[in-house]
């Protein structure tokens, strides 16, 4: 499957459950600050089979069903999630090539990066080679570095 650019209106498929918890650690008001999200990657309604969105969810977000109902149509064993004015995204280029969405608390304010190291470190090892051999780089930790490099500004606004 490949990946979607996802727009603001776009509807995204999220599991009720089975996205994978990572932490994602950054600065913030010159304190160090650690979160837990959940991620993986979901389809885009009426995109199925021709594309998929990476997505980071605040974990106490996800965790709550109340709080997913609210925001969210339930379909079954998906939430259908419009993204509009709340979610963030990043990306690894202006063309919006790498774009993934954080739905999270907007006072929350980490670079794009620390998504991707987050991600990327909780892999499996295998999967992370896979990741470095598509990239070309050697190491898996020389993976991790370039994917900071690539995604290195401020989460956007849809």
């Amino acid at each position: 499957m490949s990946t979607h650019i996802v727009q603001s209106g776009d509807v995204l498929l999220i599991p009720a459950q089975g996205l994978t918890a990572v932490t994602v650690e950054w600065q913030q008001n010159w304190s160090n600050k650690r979160a837990s999200y959940h991620t993986g990657m979901v389809n885009v309604k009426d995109k199925v089979g021709s594309g998929q969105v990476p997505i980071f969810i605040q974990s106490e977000w996800y965790q709550d069903a109340a709080h997913m109902s609210r925001v969210s149509t339930k379909a079954g064993d998906y939430y259908e999630l419009r993204i509009g004015h709340e979610a963030r995204y990043g990306q690894k280029n202006a063309q919006g090539e790498g774009r993934f969405v954080v739905y999270h608390d907007t006072s929350r304010n980490p670079f794009q990066h620390r998504f991707v190291k987050s991600a990327m470190l909780s892999m499996a090892t295998d999967q992370v080679r896979k990741v470095a051999e598509e990239l070309k780089v050697p190491h898996a930790e020389d993976a991790i570095s370039l994917s900071e490099s690539l995604f290195g500004d401020a989460l956007r606004a849809f």
